[in-house]
């Protein structure tokens, strides 16, 4: 018995629960009063706002906890290792890649800072733009890419280093490109303050071809949401996750009973709730934090919605004061 969570029809934003059953439990005398209770309410992917999948690497693991309940520990092997030669491999790609964007971010940062080094001797009251272009973040982010790729040019699929190359690769995502996008500010404000395009020392740096770059390996590296690419960051992070999620879960390589996750219960005990066939009620609650739940992000998300309302509810508290005063006219 399986759980599915909401939102996985397009018509119907209902839960459901799918029943498998196995002919093959009649030849087994230590299966046949077997059954496996599997609440997957809270693996899923999200489409859209309104619609939610599987991504495919969630349902193999969700094939290898049920291949793991009946005793073939093969599957689940092979399914860690895959996550893991494909991680290493990754991490390898988005190492070539941050180190790419530390060295154009470097050159950018240098040629506009002498620049504006420059040019603020020569005019006074612009001393704000080089003032503007010292980040304080930048050593901090720069400690962190060099350890993001020191530490993926020994990455195999087994080796110790694993854990840390995807907790750099979430942490410096967000700052990271925050530090990217104040320099780019930095410059289109600039710019625009002081004419800069008129300039013809300015115009001789050629500053959109090494930007262009830039933004490039930043799209590589962080992917553009909008368009579902998730980027070298991400994809690093995310195959990591999944090998994890099996061998923390798992540690021994085989099937275990996981608290909020999967039972296996026998028919005394489905017989004594009620016969009820819901996974819920047996598996327990998991009480552990959602590593993929971006919780910063949905309050962020929650506040624009709070804002709106509020604004929704000026306006429709002003709307109504106007009619009463007409009504009593």
């Amino acid at each position: 018995m399986m759980a599915i969570g909401n939102n996985f029809f397009y018509t119907r934003s209902l839960p459901c629960t799918l029943w498998f059953f196995d002919r093959a439990k009649e030849q087994d005398a230590n299966q046949s009063d077997k059954v496996l209770m599997l609440d997957a309410r809270k693996i899923y992917r999200k489409v859209t706002s309104k619609v939610n999948d599987f991504s495919p690497e969630q349902l193999q693991n969700l094939i290898c906890i049920v291949n793991l309940y009946r005793g073939n520990t093969n599957k689940f092997t092979a399914t860690v290792n895959s996550y893991l030669e494909t991680y290493a491999a990754l991490a390898k790609e988005t190492a070539e890649a941050t180190t790419d964007l530390q060295i154009q971010f470097q050159k950018a940062h240098k040629t506009v800072s002498d620049f504006a080094g420059q040019y603020a001797q020569e005019n006074k009251a612009t001393t704000v733009f080089a003032d503007a272009l010292n980040i304080e973040e930048i050593a901090i982010i720069y400690e962190q890419q060099n350890k993001l790729i020191a530490d993926a040019g020994k990455a195999t699929s087994h080796s110790d280093v694993l854990e840390s190359i995807a907790h750099l690769c979430k942490a410096l995502r967000k700052p990271q490109d925050k530090l990217i996008k104040q320099l780019l500010d930095v410059i289109a404000a600039a710019a625009k303050e002081y004419q800069l395009n008129k300039n013809k020392d300015w115009k001789d740096l050629n500053l959109k071809k090494q930007l262009d770059r830039l933004k490039a390996l930043q799209l590589q590296l962080s992917g553009n949401p909008d368009e579902s690419e998730p980027g070298l960051l991400h994809e690093t992070e995310y195959f990591w996750k999944q090998a994890h999620w099996l061998q923390s879960r798992f540690p021994a390589g085989v099937y275990t009973d996981v608290e909020g996750l999967c039972k296996v219960v026998n028919q005394q005990e489905i017989a004594a709730k009620d016969w009820s066939l819901s996974p819920g009620r047996y598996v327990g609650v998991d009480t552990a934090a959602d590593d993929d739940f971006d919780y910063e992000e949905r309050l962020s998300e929650i506040h624009v919605e709070l804002e709106g309302l509020n604004e929704e509810a000026v306006a429709l508290a002003s709307a109504i004061s106007e009619n009463f005063k007409t009504v009593l006219l």
